[in-house]
């Protein structure tokens, strides 16, 4: 499956909106236009995923629970921890309908890609 598929799986089963469905096609956008990184399934399905379920809970208006903080401090324990603090910065600002709550949970799934990709 493509990241693709997985975004037109989730649109047509409701779990995704058209307009959340544009956020998440700019947020690929921004990882290959300005940091090279070409988003697939095997890198990032996990990150796209969840991305898209933030995006919904916020439309709906759910809260975010808080990341466990010991999965938090294994990120910060991560070498790819500040640049994906940074990119999750731009990611936020990109979409700024996301409560600040995701933030630790969107840089986990970034380091997790950042570290797969080195």
């Amino acid at each position: 499956m493509s990241l693709e598929h997985r975004l037109r799986l989730l649109t047509e089963g409701g779990m995704l909106r058209p307009e959340n469905l544009g956020r998440v096609r700019k947020v690929l956008a921004y990882f290959s236009d300005v940091h090279g990184i070409l988003l697939t399934e095997e890198n990032a399905a996990a990150f796209v995923t969840h991305l898209c379920c933030a995006l919904e809970r916020t439309a709906k208006g759910e809260p975010v629970e808080e990341l466990d903080p010991e999965i938090y401090e294994e990120t910060r324990a991560e070498p790819t921890f500040e640049k994906a603090l940074a990119v999750s910065r731009d990611l936020l600002a990109m979409n700024p309908e996301l409560p600040e709550a995701e933030l630790k949970y969107i840089t986990m799934y970034v380091g997790v890609l950042l570290t797969s990709l080195s």
